[in-house]
């Protein structure tokens, strides 16, 4: 394990059980309202996509990547420094709070642009698409 990620998954541990426990109940209801684009394309044929939906599919799919491969490259650059400031010695406790805003910061933009892709995913289908694709889901779990 690299240097920086002990410290950090450090700090998530305390912060996530937690966060896990007042969020548990809601996460599957959310979950049962949005559909995942990579879903949709898996089953394409079978919920019969029109070749506008699936241009617009994959369209949105690459913006999306294009977005979190770019602010998956700054969210290391981030944890890297919030790494370094937790080895030192002496660091503010306003400084590390500081960073580890950037992060939240960076990672609230991964999680809203992934809501965003599901909520475009979902409105893209019809209400017999949506259907079928729930049923498809649910037969291969």
């Amino acid at each position: 394990m690299s240097n920086w990620k002990l410290p950090f998954i450090l700090i998530l541990g305390l912060a996530i059980p937690t966060i896990a426990c007042s969020q548990k109940s809601n996460s599957k209801d959310l979950k049962k309202g949005m559909i995942s684009p990579y879903e949709v394309l898996k089953w394409e044929d079978e919920i019969g996509l029109s070749p506008l939906q699936k241009d617009s599919l994959r369209q949105n799919i690459k913006s999306a990547e294009l977005k979190f491969d770019r602010w998956n490259r700054e969210l290391e650059i981030e944890m890297d420094k919030m790494a370094e400031l937790l080895k030192r010695d002496n660091v503010s406790e306003r400084v590390v709070l500081r960073q580890m805003d950037s992060i939240l910061s960076i990672e609230k933009k991964i999680k809203k642009e992934q809501l965003i892709l599901l909520f475009r995913t979902k409105k893209s289908l019809s209400k017999r698409q949506k259907q079928e694709i729930k049923v498809k889901i649910k037969i291969r779990k």
